[in-house]
């Protein structure tokens, strides 16, 4: 699966050879204010995205020495969240709001989910991986929010990822949450829970303890 920098790549490619074959009926001043608002809008992606990639790194320096390298080499997902200080105010973000991480050859994106019916459910948030097998829970109806994700199933001979959160906040420091492994007649059901103070996060589930990722889950 393309990685967000790639598919900025990609478009990016793809406008630049439609302007470079400088189709005849399009006025040439025209399209060079095109071609110089587009590089324009290149400079601010790019500056963009080495603001994000600054923020990780300053994130990922206050882990331990010997993790920075395993959340650097590739990641299984990651996706962007605010969790609300009211119930029903905790969502899910854009995936373009997400920090820069490589991901696995088995990666994933988790894509928001529709409400639920009931009128309980609806004001949480939920996210899931395409087959369902990741499912992440936003639970702001308590006097704290909470982070619930589980993976179902996992295999036998799978190492148990890790759930790193990123606080947007950086007052606060990255937190490393590992899985509750829970027998499930599927299989092994990882279930990873945490209490974060309201804000946004980035949440990142990978395998900071080994350098390959091409493990299934």
């Amino acid at each position: 699966m393309s990685k967000p920098a790639n598919r900025r790549d990609t478009w990016r490619n793809l406008v630049r050879m439609m302007l470079e074959a400088r189709t005849p009926a399009l006025d040439q001043d025209i399209l060079h204010r095109r071609q110089a608002e587009l590089q324009d809008r290149f400079v601010r992606i790019d500056a963009e995205l080495a603001e994000a990639q600054a923020r990780r790194d300053r994130a990922l320096a206050r882990l331990p020495a010997d993790r920075r390298d395993g959340w650097l080499s590739a990641v299984i997902t990651a996706i962007a969240i605010t969790l609300g200080d009211q119930r029903g105010r905790s969502t899910i973000l854009p995936e373009d709001q997400t920090l820069p991480f490589p991901r696995a050859a088995n990666g994933v994106f988790l894509h928001p989910e529709l409400p639920a019916t009931t009128r309980a459910a609806s004001a949480i948030a939920r996210a899931s991986s395409p087959e369902g097998r990741i499912k992440l829970v936003l639970d702001d109806t308590g006097a704290q929010p909470r982070v619930l994700l589980t993976i179902l199933p996992l295999a036998p001979d799978a190492a148990p990822p890790v759930l790193l959160a990123i606080p947007a906040n950086q007052a606060q420091s990255p937190v490393e949450i590992d899985a509750e492994i829970i027998p499930d007649p599927a299989g092994l059901r990882l279930r990873y829970e945490a209490s974060l103070p309201p804000g946004t996060y980035d949440l990142v589930l990978g395998h900071p303890r080994e350098r390959h990722h091409d493990t299934a889950l």
